[in-house]
């Protein structure tokens, strides 16, 4: 028997999440409430951190895509005195990923669906209820009504999570 994955959430954990036992054959199926990958703007950028998000990408075989997409300039800063004279001006080498370059939300996003087969997230499936059941695993109840059963169940649906 096939174990059946369920992730609770299509966010950048929760598709992140997805794609690393994707890489090893084990399929994961990922319910997000949203109607679809469009459905609303995934706002500013993000600064990805070596020893975080960029390994997780890198365990998730996106490493280079990453860097393809993400902008290490916008690691540039400066302190000022008051006065207005330049006390610190750190400015990365080009091509530099050793901080915490950044990369738009919605390009992370596209990145993470795109590695992923096109049927392992299910849109518009807003999970109300995870049960238990008597013989192990899970009942899932989303809002309209409709059900789904799995073995295991993460929850990366944020603060309020039913999971």
């Amino acid at each position: 028997m096939k174990m059946r994955i369920a992730i609770a959430g299509g966010g950048f954990g929760g598709l992140t999440l997805a794609r690393i036992p994707h890489r090893h054959g084990i399929g994961a199926v990922v319910y997000e409430r949203e109607a679809s990958r469009s459905a609303r703007s995934q706002g500013g950028s993000l600064d990805l951190h070596p020893e975080s998000g960029q390994r997780a990408l890198a365990d998730a075989g996106l490493a280079s895509r990453f860097r393809s997409e993400a902008r290490p300039e916008g690691e540039e800063h400066r302190i000022l005195a008051p006065a207005g004279r330049t006390l610190v001006h750190h400015k990365p080498q080009p091509g530099s990923f050793s901080g915490r370059p950044e990369i738009d939300r919605g390009a992370l996003r596209d990145l993470l669906l795109d590695s992923l087969p096109a049927d392992t997230v299910l849109w518009q499936h807003r999970l109300v209820a995870a049960t238990p059941r008597p013989d192990g695993g899970f009942r899932l109840t989303f809002a309209g009504g409709h059900s789904a059963d799995c073995e295991v169940l993460i929850g990366a649906d944020g603060a309020r999570s039913v999971v």
